[in-house]
C-alpha cells in the first residue's frame, strides 16, 4: 500500500506532462488516468477511483469509438468500482457493455467471455436477480467445460457458483448436485487442505 501512495504524485506528474504535451484528449492521458484510477482500487479508494476511470473512459470512446478492447477494459474497471460501491446498477450495466463488446469483436465463443459473465452473474445474485443470474452460470459452465474440459479449477468455480445460487433459488436438491460435484472436482485437484474445498464443504 506504501509504494502505491508514493507512486501517486509520480502518476499526477506525468499526468500534467502528458496534457501540456499532447492535450486532454491524448491516448496518454487515457492510459495515465486509467493507471492512477487503478491504483486507487488497490487502496480501496473507490470514489477516487470513480472519477479517475471514468475520464480515462470517455478520452478512450471518443478516440477509439465505442467497440474497442481498451473501452471495454475501461468499463471492466469500472465495474469493480461501482460493485464496491455497492451501485449493482451501474456494475451489472457497465459489465453488459463488456459483454457485447467481446462479442462484437472477438465472437460469442471465446473464452474471456465466461469471466465477463460470471462477473455479471455475481453482480445480478447480489441484487436478487437469481433467474437470470442462473442462466448465465449455465452458460459459464458450458463454456468452461467445453474450452477446459472436465477436470480444470475453472470449472469447479463455475459448479461452485451455479450450486450456491441455486440455493438462492430454493433449487435445493440441484444445487446439491453440483456443490457435490464441485467438491469433489476440488477434492481431486488439490492435495491437503485448500480454502476452495473448505468454501465448497461450507455451502453445502
Amino acid at each position: 500500500k506504501g509504494k502505491f501512495k508514493e507512486a501517486q504524485p509520480l502518476f499526477e506528474e506525468a499526468l500534467v506532462i502528458f496534457r501540456d504535451v499532447g492535450g486532454d484528449n491524448h491516448p496518454s492521458v487515457a492510459s495515465c488516468l486509467g493507471s492512477m484510477g487503478r491504483m486507487q482500487i488497490k487502496l480501496r479508494n473507490y470514489a477516487a477511483a470513480e472519477q479517475l476511470l471514468s475520464e480515462s473512459l470517455l478520452i478512450r470512446r471518443r478516440l477509439l469509438g465505442a467497440d474497442h478492447p481498451l473501452v471495454a477494459n475501461a468499463l471492466n474497471n469500472l465495474a469493480i468500482v461501482h460493485y464496491h460501491l455497492g451501485d449493482l446498477e451501474a456494475a451489472a450495466e457497465s459489465y453488459r457493455e463488456v459483454l457485447r463488446i467481446y462479442q462484437t469483436t472477438h465472437g460469442d465463443d471465446h473464452p474471456a467471455l465466461a469471466t465477463i459473465m460470471n462477473n455479471l452473474a455475481a453482480v445480478l445474485r447480489g441484487r436478487g436477480d437469481t433467474d437470470e443470474a442462473l442462466a448465465i452460470l449455465r452458460e459459464v459452465l458450458a463454456s468452461r467445460r467445453s474450452h477446459l474440459g472436465d477436470r480444470h479449477p475453472l470449472v469447479g468455480t463455475a459448479l461452485h457458483n451455479l450450486g450456491k445460487t441455486l440455493m438462492d433459488a430454493g433449487q435445493l436438491e440441484e444445487a446439491g448436485l453440483m456443490l457435490q460435484d464441485a467438491l469433489a472436482l476440488r477434492r481431486s485437484l488439490y492435495e491437503g487442505d485448500h480454502p476452495d474445498v473448505a468454501e465448497t464443504i461450507e455451502a453445502l
